[in-house]
């Protein structure tokens, strides 16, 4: 029956179908992120911090290596919104920042550019966790958020 419906199925969903887009040329999806991300980076100052965080939560959570400029340019964006921004997405780009710098460090061929983003999001972190701490109270649950980060980022 399966098998049936797979040779009525277009030719994209069949695996043989993946196979032979894949052979074609098509891009990897790492390489798609990458495209992705070179053309949004023109738009990351107009973008509020919750959506640059979770922006950021994306791309940590995809596993590739942004480009250099554009963690900069994200470090940035997020650490001109960082008065005033809302615990939570504070946290959240917290939760992310780790990811991102592990990422441009171990990136294939990463040199001077990309450490020197690394240590921008680093940078915008320890701003994080400043702001934070500003901001938090023992009886808020973004106080029992912050809490649950890892202790060096505390």
């Amino acid at each position: 029956m399966l098998e049936r419906r797979l040779e009525e199925a277009p030719s994209c969903v069949r695996p043989q179908g993946v196979r032979a887009t894949t052979q074609q040329g098509i891009p990897a999806p790492a390489d798609v992120v990458l495209a992705l991300l070179q053309q949004l980076r023109p738009h990351l100052p107009a973008l509020p911090l919750r959506t640059l965080a979770a922006l950021a939560a994306a791309v940590a959570a995809a596993g590739a290596a942004p480009p250099a400029a554009w963690a900069a340019e994200l470090a940035a964006c997020c650490g001109r919104q960082l008065p005033g921004a809302e615990v939570p997405h504070l946290v959240a780009l917290l939760a992310a920042l780790p990811a991102l710098g592990a990422a441009l460090r171990g990136a294939p061929g990463a040199g001077a550019e990309e450490a020197e983003a690394a240590g921008k999001l680093q940078a915008l972190g320890d701003a994080c966790v400043h702001q934070v701490r500003l901001d938090t109270r023992l009886d808020t649950p973004s106080f029992c958020l912050f809490r649950a980060l890892p202790r060096d980022w505390q």
